[in-house]
C-alpha cells in the first residue's frame, strides 16, 4: 500500500490565513485556517500574517 496521498510535497500560504498543500499523488488542497486559529486561544498568534506566512514544509513531508 502507497502512503503517497499523505506526503506533502510543497506548502503555500495562501494569505491571509489559508494553506496550498500539494502531496505526491497530484492532489492539491487548499484550506483556511482562520475558524480554527480563531477556537483556539493558543493559535493566536497565527492571526498575525506576518507569523502565518512563516509556514513551511516539515520534515519528510509529513507536518507543516
Amino acid at each position: 500500500m502507497s502512503h503517497r496521498h499523505f506526503t506533502l510535497e510543497t506548502v503555500q500560504v495562501m494569505p491571509p490565513h489559508g494553506l496550498r498543500l500539494h502531496y505526491a499523488d497530484g492532489e492539491i488542497l487548499t484550506v483556511n485556517l482562520e475558524p480554527l486559529i480563531r477556537q483556539h486561544p493558543s493559535l493566536g498568534p497565527l492571526m498575525d500574517p506576518r507569523v502565518f506566512a512563516t509556514a513551511s514544509l516539515g520534515d519528510w513531508g509529513g507536518a507543516v
